[in-house]
């Protein structure tokens, strides 16, 4: 995948993608943790289920997945 930027600045009218800010990735992903973690909310708070770390762990990469389907599916159209 290329390393579009979400943000890139401008100057002079050219797109200054440099390492600065977030990658077009991070921003789709950062948008489908809000879809993703309010499902997993309540397993992460029962105090009785025994790993909660894994559900950080199963939610962070949950939202990656869906960050790369979201630039496939953008790629494709």
């Amino acid at each position: 995948m290329k390393d579009i930027r979400a943000f890139p600045t401008y100057h002079g009218g050219y797109a200054k993608c440099d390492a600065d800010g977030m990658t077009l990735r991070d921003y789709f992903a950062a948008k489908a943790m809000q879809a993703v973690y309010p499902k997993n909310w309540d397993m992460f708070m029962d105090e009785t289920y025994e790993h909660p770390e894994e559900v950080v762990r199963g939610t962070a990469k949950d939202a990656y997945e869906l960050a790369d389907a979201m630039i496939k599916a953008r790629e494709q159209a």
